[in-house]
C-alpha cells in the first residue's frame, strides 16, 4: 500500500466523493435529492475501504517507526558493546605465562641522563617492571628507594629493575635531585640505580593492564619478566600499601632456580640454598618426610 508523503495532500475517497456529488445536486435547487438504494450501498462500501485503507497506512506508519526503533537499539547496543569491550582489553592485567608487551619510551638512566629504553634489550636478563602512581607523592619513595638498596644484590642475579609512572621525564629528574628529607630520591646524596621510565602516554600502562582510569595513573604493579621476555610473577598492591623488597628477591631466585631446574618446585618461604620439591609422586616424598612440615 501507498503511503502518503509527509505534508502531501490526501485525494477524496470515494465516500466524500458521492456526499459531495449529493450536496451539489441539492445547491443546485433539489427541493429533496436523497441518496438512490445503489448510490447508498456504495457509500457505506466505500466508508468501509476508506476505514481499511486509513487503517493500514496507520499500521505501516506503525510498522516503520518499530524498524526504526529497532535499529537505533541495535547502533546503540553494538556502540555500547564495543566501548565495553574496548576497556576490558585495556584493564585485562597481564597474566602470569603472557609475551611480556614490548615497548620503547623515554628514561632517566643511573646517570641521571635522558635516554631511551626499550624492553627487548633486556632479552637474555630478568627484569623488574615496577609500575608506581607517581613522582612526589608519599608510599612510591620508600619503595623506590628499597628497591635501589637491593639493586647490586638484583644485578648479581642477572635482574634489572626499571621503575614506570605516567610521569614525564622532566618530573623524574626533578624527583630524583629532591633531597630524601622532602620526599624525593636524594640522587645527590647517594647513587639511584633504577632508571625511571616515563609513560606520559599511558601506552605502557594499557599494554599491561595496570592503568588505572579513575585517576589516570600506573597502579601500584610489580611484573616479573623472565629473560625470555614472558611474564613470570605480577604482584598488583592497593595504592596505599607498599611492597616487600624481600619477597621480590626470595620470588626472583625462586623463579630462575626452577628456570634451571625444571622438575623442582620451591615450597612456601623458600629461600636461596632451602630444600626444594622433586616433582613427581615417589620423589616428592622425600620433602615430606623430613621436617620441612613441622608446625
Amino acid at each position: 500500500m501507498k503511503r502518503r508523503r509527509e505534508g502531501e495532500a490526501s485525494s477524496p475517497s470515494r465516500s466524500q466523493s458521492l456526499l459531495e456529488a449529493s450536496d451539489a445536486a441539492a445547491g443546485a435547487g433539489a427541493v429533496d435529492s436523497p441518496l438512490s438504494p445503489r448510490q447508498s450501498n456504495q457509500l457505506k462500501k466505500s466508508r468501509v475501504e476508506d476505514e481499511g485503507a486509513e487503517k493500514g497506512v496507520l499500521h505501516e506508519e506503525e510498522e516503520e517507526e518499530e524498524m526504526r526503533n529497532a535499529v537505533s537499539s541495535r547502533s546503540t547496543v553494538a556502540a555500547t558493546t564495543t566501548t565495553t569491550t574496548l576497556m576490558n582489553d585495556e584493564a585485562r592485567l597481564v597474566a602470569v605465562g603472557d609475551k611480556a608487551p614490548d615497548f620503547t619510551a623515554d628514561v632517566v638512566n643511573d646517570a641521571g641522563e635522558f635516554d631511551r629504553v626499550q624492553l627487548s634489550q633486556y632479552l637474555g636478563r630478568y627484569v623488574v617492571l615496577i609500575f608506581y602512581p607517581l613522582d612526589f607523592t608519599f608510599v612510591c619513595p620508600t619503595e623506590l628507594l628499597a628497591i635501589n638498596a637491593q639493586a647490586r644484590a638484583l644485578a648479581s642475579m642477572n635482574c634489572v629493575p626499571l621503575g614506570i609512572s605516567v610521569d614525564s621525564k622532566y618530573t623524574h629528574l626533578a624527583w630524583l635531585n629532591t633531597p630524601l628529607h622532602q620526599g624525593g630520591l636524594g640522587a645527590r646524596e647517594s647513587k639511584f640505580y633504577i632508571p625511571l621510565v616515563s609513560d606520559l602516554t599511558r601506552t605502557i600502562s594499557r599494554a599491561y593492564g595496570v592503568l588505572d582510569h579513575t585517576h589516570g595513573h600506573s597502579t601500584r604493579t610489580l611484573v616479573v619478566v623472565s629473560d625470555k621476555g614472558v611474564v613470570r610473577a605480577v604482584v598488583d598492591n592497593g595504592g596505599s600499601v607498599g611492597r616487600s623488597t624481600e619477597e621480590l628477591v626470595r620470588v626472583v631466585q625462586a623463579l630462575q632456580h626452577t628456570d634451571a631446574n625444571p622438575h623442582e618446585a620451591c615450597p612456601v618461604d623458600w629461600k636461596q640454598g632451602g630444600a626444594t620439591i622433586v616433582t613427581t609422586p615417589t620423589a616428592s616424598k622425600a620433602y615430606f618426610a623430613g621436617d620441612h612440615m613441622s608446625t
